[in-house]
């Protein structure tokens, strides 16, 4: 699982982040612990793995998830 800035347009984002199995984009803005400040960008989690079903209905309440299908038999 990997913390990302949204970039959709930016070349490493299509090359490292989109093919994930899963990504979440996360709704509003995080509030790292100890900062009194959110992030001044959005992010999304990342999850490569045999377990994205897992990772995605863990995740759901927190933003939107979507899964890219990939056969891991």
């Amino acid at each position: 699982m990997s913390l990302w800035p949204v970039r959709t347009g930016a070349h490493w984002w299509q090359d490292f982040v989109a093919p994930a199995d899963v990504v979440m984009f996360y709704r509003g803005r995080i509030t790292f612990k100890g900062s009194t400040h959110q992030a001044p960008w959005h992010n999304a989690l990342s999850y490569i793995g045999p377990r994205g079903d897992l990772f995605a209905e863990g995740m759901k309440k927190y933003g939107w998830t979507v899964r890219n299908q990939r056969d891991w038999s």
